[in-house]
């Protein structure tokens, strides 16, 4: 997609989390894209055995990997690369709601997808520490998330779209885990048997006080190439208890901009309006506390202190 599509549509910094390893790029007027290169995989797993790519490589969306060491250097060289987190797949396929956005109850596969064993878990975390890179898990049900917990992942790409273990949810709480949200293109993944899922697993975590951030999947062809008005809208409704006021409808701005921004490690200012923080401002007409909507086609876009949309 053309980087001054998503920056006309207000996403002035993007994280990109799985495909061909690039340096850093953007800013000045063009979206800010950070990279972690190719997933690291199972030999066989998730996401190559879906997306294909033969046998994976920096170039690709997936690394598979096989033993410590490999998995160690790899990390190396992603981080080497220009990698600004790493991602790692605990994915055994099968989820309820897969794929995405439409109801589905696919049960787990007689064989489940290969994974990650828990040693080559655990040596790509600590190796990604010791360089002062976070890491990012794509997971979807239990088994994935509790791997993912004991090695000590610092952010979930996703909401998990099974429904998750209470213990295990409290436990991501306890361990600080950032959930980043993506409910709008995962919102069917519900069991229509408990009724239990995405939905539930995103309730149950706000009650615990879970960390989340904005996330949308804006490769899909019916999200908003920009700000997506129905991701904050199911992130206020789910994250908020039982009843909504206007601090509730200020964290989801901070989950957008300036949370997400400090997440991404670019600048401690950056998703802010402060000085010497990224010329990033956006404007509408109307009141987006009251209709996220209006953030889907802004009237004013300045990126990088370089305007890009000016309709006033």
């Amino acid at each position: 997609m053309p980087v001054q599509i998503e920056t006309e549509y207000a996403i002035t910094t993007a994280q990109d989390t799985g495909g061909p390893l690039k340096v850093p790029e953007g800013g000045q007027g063009k979206l800010r894209l950070l990279s972690v290169g190719p997933i690291i995989q199972a030999d066989g797993g998730y996401p190559l055995n879906i997306f294909g790519g033969g046998l994976g490589g920096y170039d690709q969306i997936g690394y598979p990997v096989s033993s410590v060491t490999e998995a160690q250097e790899v990390v190396q060289h992603l981080v080497d690369g220009g990698a600004t987190a790493i991602k790692i797949a605990l994915e055994r396929g099968g989820e309820t709601g897969a794929p995405w956005m439409q109801p589905h109850d696919g049960p787990v596969p007689a064989t489940p997808w290969p994974m990650l064993s828990p040693e080559i878990v655990q040596a790509i975390v600590a190796k990604a520490h010791a360089l002062d890179k976070r890491v990012i898990a794509h997971v979807g049900e239990n088994t994935g998330l509790e791997r993912a917990l004991d090695a000590g992942v610092d952010e979930f790409a996703h909401m998990p779209y099974s429904e998750i273990n209470e213990s295990l949810l409290q436990r991501a709480v306890n361990q600080g885990v950032t959930f980043v949200t993506t409910i709008d293109t995962l919102s069917s993944c519900v069991d229509t048997s408990t009724h239990k899922g995405i939905h539930s697993n995103t309730m149950s975590l706000a009650s615990k006080g879970a960390k989340f951030i904005y996330g949308s999947e804006v490769a899909h062809d019916n999200v908003p190439w920009g700000i997506n008005g129905e991701e904050m809208h199911m992130m206020l409704h789910l994250t908020s208890g039982d009843s909504i006021d206007f601090r509730d409808v200020v964290n989801v701005f901070k989950a957008v901009t300036s949370k997400a921004g400090e997440r991404l490690g670019v600048d401690s200012l950056l998703g802010t309006l402060a000085p010497g923080a990224p010329a990033d401002i956006i404007a509408v007409r109307g009141n987006p506390f009251q209709r996220f909507k209006l953030l889907e086609y802004p009237d004013l876009v300045i990126s990088g202190g370089r305007i890009i949309v000016n309709k006033f």
